[in-house]
């Protein structure tokens, strides 16, 4: 459904999957699934709200500023490819919390007149779909009195309804919805 539905890999086309190391296993079915699909190559940025905190805490402004050469690297390799990008979100609600605001901010800021000139060709280009994937934190963030598996379980629920993939077939449940949005377009 993400491969064929999200995004709808064509043959020859690069994937770039962001996700958690907590959804390893996710990672490796969308691989699977894009070559299948005749991706050209499927490459994992992987994530973990540990380090990213750490990351945020320890480094300054001006090093979370940085433009390196693989950053820049990446977006133009972005321009000539335009791989199709899947992010699977599950973060922790609450894992900046207590992290000066300016540190979350003023990175983003300093970079983005360095990359405008690349993000605003990608923008109008690319491919790209955002999968909600459960966690603990988030699961208890939402349902705080109950256990962490019941918590789970019940925010799997609410993504997999969400997602139109609780009831009947989810390929047709999203294409019924498509086709309701072109129509009233």
């Amino acid at each position: 459904l993400i491969c064929e539905v999200g995004v709808n890999i064509q043959k020859g086309q690069d994937v770039r999957i962001n996700v958690s190391i907590e959804h390893h296993k996710l990672a490796e079915l969308i691989v699977e699934k894009a070559y299948e699909m005749g991706a050209r190559k499927a490459v994992v940025k992987w994530n973990d709200d540990v380090i990213n905190r750490l990351n945020l805490i320890n480094q300054s402004i001006e090093t979370l500023s940085e433009v390196n050469n693989e950053l820049e690297g990446m977006y133009k390799d972005d321009l000539e490819r335009f791989p199709v990008n899947i992010h699977i979100l599950s973060s922790d609600p609450d894992v900046y919390k207590g992290i000066d605001i300016n540190k979350l901010t003023e990175p983003r800021k300093n970079r983005y007149p360095l990359l405008k000139k690349y993000i605003d060709e990608i923008d109008s280009v690319s491919q790209w779909v955002i999968v909600a994937m459960p966690s603990v934190p988030w699961a208890k963030k939402m349902y705080p009195a109950l256990s962490d598996d019941e918590a789970y379980n019940k925010l799997e629920e609410a993504i997999l309804k969400t997602m139109r993939m609780n009831e009947g077939d989810s390929f047709e449940n999203w294409k019924q919805h498509t086709d309701s949005l072109n129509k009233h377009a």
